[in-house]
């Protein structure tokens, strides 16, 4: 679990050839007790570079990429970059 305290008001979640899901990762998030009932949820954005198996995992909560672009840039075969600008809405 990666705890975040009630002061932070945003999150980036990078999956550089991660063997996770974006959702996978995103359930590790743990938001502090000290965050009062009711405050705003930070918002929260995820950066994807897929490899092996994980290209087909295309959605963050079961929301499609804001950004997805092929990288030429990436010496590697999987050259894909997703991007979620906010997936606490």
């Amino acid at each position: 679990a990666v705890w975040v305290a009630a002061r932070v008001t945003s999150v980036v979640v990078m999956l550089p050839h991660a063997h996770v899901t974006p959702d996978e990762a995103l359930g590790c998030l743990r938001f502090g007790g000290e965050r009062e009932r009711g405050s705003a949820v930070p918002a929260i954005a995820v950066v994807q570079l897929p490899c092996c198996g994980y290209v087909w995992h295309g959605t963050a909560l079961g929301q499609p990429p804001d950004v997805e672009r092929l990288d030429g840039r990436i010496c590697a075969a999987a050259r894909t970059v997703r991007v979620w600008r906010d997936v606490s809405a």
